[in-house]
């Protein structure tokens, strides 16, 4: 933030006065030390002794109110200054004196009452980019041209853009600097496109983002299949996103690969949803980012496997079972869900294509009788069968863990994600995943839960304010102990098995042995605090590393998106419309399809409190009854004469957060 002195007190002498400027503080007439050790009190001048000052009530800000960020700091500094515009000595400077003078107790205040899980100061931040294709100008068979698009979060539109390239790095020339998607006109060699990209935003309080972009083009003619492993996965192979940054170390989120429950085409990951007869739907993106057309040869495959650290390829992925410690039961833990692998048809050089298939994951509850949600892993694989093996340019190794398969091949993404959805009638959500060790060996472990800001120090967000997490370890809770408990945690249940994250401090948890090819399932207690449902979405991760081992790379990870919405209870859906009625242990839904109105009756045993809500396919409410008692066998009938024809969920709430959701057809 550019400080300058203030100009209140008139000066023969002053300071440079632009619209650069953002704050102003005193630096005229600034008592001071002389030498040796005398006051100079008719004081001095200059922005040396203004820019402390701001510096000094920043650091007074964070002494309130840790969590705050630079710009939610700049957004407080501009909205408490004192407007110094009308003073007559400063018109002269109208628009040259940024958001005016520094007012430091009333900046130092209103930190103090500031929620840094405010909407309107998270930071905004470049994602990645997308680019089409990866050919030099003039080599494509259709003459298509590489063209960068940028993927912006937290930002507001319209934004400028500048592109900087890299005086010593870069051999390709953009179409122009100052635009969102510039097109690559011409390369030489080496053939390296190696820009800064700047984004200012229109906020009332400007945000400003940036990002190194370097992408190595493609000479020969050659097709490339690709699947990206992140937004700044520039489809080199290996994967070199984390050496040009090391936070971008995460191979688990590919973009081109989610989970839909319903059949609809939206680009927007989702949780896999257990339903009794119906189908989730995983999606997965193939793009050819080459020269020339690819051959009509190719197969893609897609595997789902329970949410896991230390994943083994492939058969987890295949062949996987998980028995229940509860009822000594045996459920598949992964399987392939293209049975019969999908025709990759001939991509053009630049283009993407789109595929989908239905599968059905486990029931959580058959893994663990406390788990709340079902919490996967997707995989999709390309394989061409022209080449061996299978087009893989760095040869798959099995059996071994899946992460460098992924990191080294386009043909291979993965995604983990599991959003775990505030509800404002069911503060708690239970997660059960896998710690696994690959090995046939035994070895000793740390676990780490560390949230996204502890990776991004500038990212906003006080996740403390929101939840807690509980992590019931079991058997691996003995072992720990037995090590000495080290590590960093908030605190321990022994009766439990469990230990607390607070959700600020990264917790770990050192030296927890797992014997050769061991998989141990733990659960995770996400408890929510009662004003969360007003807050942004939070990022945490779930990793495995090698305990004191040289190789500090990340051995398995799991990540949790905790979201403020309620998409988790309007987008779910139950069985697909098999006959007249829908029926389950709870409810009775009919006529289905219905015309006029539609019936739901309690089949619970007891009184309970219910709360109703209609709801059309994008989550909307059309339709709300608050919580009200309801007896065994009481009928609730809606007039749904009003709606179009078309799809809609029922949503029903018990007082204890349970949701259950059902999908009808209006006629």
């Amino acid at each position: 933030m550019d400080t300058m002195a203030d100009n209140t007190i008139q000066k023969t002498e002053v300071h440079n006065h632009n619209e650069k400027v953002d704050i102003v503080a005193p630096g005229y007439a600034v008592t001071s030390l002389g030498l040796p050790n005398t006051y100079i009190c008719e004081g001095a001048y200059g922005t040396s002794f203004a820019s402390p000052l701001v510096a000094g009530t920043c650091g007074l800000m964070l002494s309130t109110k840790y969590c705050l960020t630079p710009y939610q700091m700049e957004y407080i500094l501009k909205n408490t200054a004192k407007n110094i515009y009308a003073l007559s000595e400063n018109v002269q400077y109208i628009g040259k004196l940024g958001a005016g003078r520094l007012d430091a107790g009333a900046a130092v205040s209103m930190a103090s009452q500031y929620d840094c899980n405010s909407i309107y100061t998270q930071t905004m931040y470049i994602k990645g980019i997308e680019i089409n294709t990866k050919c030099i100008p003039g080599l494509a068979v259709n003459s298509v041209l590489p063209k960068l698009v940028p993927i912006i979060i937290n930002g507001t539109a319209p934004y400028t853009y500048k592109w900087e390239a890299d005086p010593i790095d870069n051999s390709v020339t953009l179409d122009t600097l100052n635009i969102a998607t510039p097109t690559v006109i011409s390369s030489t060699a080496p053939h390296r496109l190696h820009y800064r990209l700047t984004v200012y935003d229109n906020s009332a309080i400007q945000k400003v983002a940036s990002k190194n972009i370097q992408i190595d083009l493609i000479d020969t003619l050659i097709y490339d299949f690709a699947m990206r492993d992140s937004y700044m996965d520039m489809m080199d192979e290996p994967n070199t996103q984390a050496i040009l940054d090391p936070r971008e170390n995460n191979n688990w989120l590919s973009p081109d690969i989610w989970n839909r429950q319903l059949q609809d085409g939206i680009e927007i990951p989702e949780n896999a949803e257990y339903f009794v007869s119906d189908s989730n739907y995983a999606y997965a993106r193939v793009r050819n980012v080459g020269c020339i057309s690819t051959p009509s040869t190719a197969k893609l495959r897609m595997y789902w496997t329970k949410a896991s650290t230390g994943e083994v390829w492939d058969a987890d992925w295949t062949t996987a079972n998980f028995t229940n410690p509860q009822t000594a039961n045996t459920y598949p833990a992964g399987r392939q869900i293209t049975l019969s692998p999908i025709d990759i048809p001939a991509i053009d050089p630049g283009d993407v294509v789109i595929f989908n298939r239905g599968w059905q994951p486990v029931k959580p509850q058959f893994y663990d009788s406390t788990s709340t949600a079902t919490d996967i892993c997707l995989l999709a694989r390309i394989e061409e069968t022209n080449t061996s093996p299978f087009g893989m340019t760095f040869p798959e190794s099995i059996p071994s863990q899946v992460n460098p398969n992924v990191k080294n091949n386009n043909n291979i993404v993965t995604r983990n994600m599991s959003v775990v959805d505030i509800n404002p009638a069911n503060k708690k959500s239970v997660r059960h995943i896998l710690v696994g060790n690959i090995e046939p060996y035994a070895q000793a472990f740390n676990l780490q839960l560390i949230n996204e800001r502890a990776i991004n120090p500038h990212f906003s967000g006080d996740m403390s304010q929101v939840a807690s997490v509980e992590i019931k370890l079991g058997a691996l809770y003995d072992r720990w102990v037995s090590s000495g408990m080290k590590g960093t945690y908030s605190s321990t249940n022994s009766a439990a098995k469990s230990v607390i994250f607070n959700c600020e401090q990264t917790m770990e948890l050192l030296n927890i042995r797992l014997d050769s090819a061991e998989r141990a399932g733990i659960t995770l207690t996400f408890t929510y605090k009662d004003s969360t449902v007003s807050y942004i979405p939070h990022t945490i991760h779930f990793r495995q590393y090698k305990y004191n081992s040289t190789d500090k790379s990340i051995y398995g990870n799991v990540t949790f998106e905790m979201n403020p919405t309620h998409s988790g209870s309007s987008s779910k859906k139950l069985p697909e419309i098999r006959s007249g009625i829908i029926k389950d242990d709870f409810y009775s839904i009919y006529p289905n399809p219905a015309f006029d109105k539609i019936s739901i009756q309690y089949l619970g045993n007891g009184g309970n409190t219910i709360a109703f809500k209609i709801k059309d396919i994008n989550g909307r409410t059309l339709q709300e009854r608050g919580f009200s008692q309801v007896s065994q066998f009481q009928i609730q009938t809606f007039d749904i004469s009003k709606l179009t024809a078309g799809i809609y969920i029922i949503s029903i709430v018990d007082q204890y957060g349970n949701t259950n959701n059902y999908k009808i057809i209006k006629n």
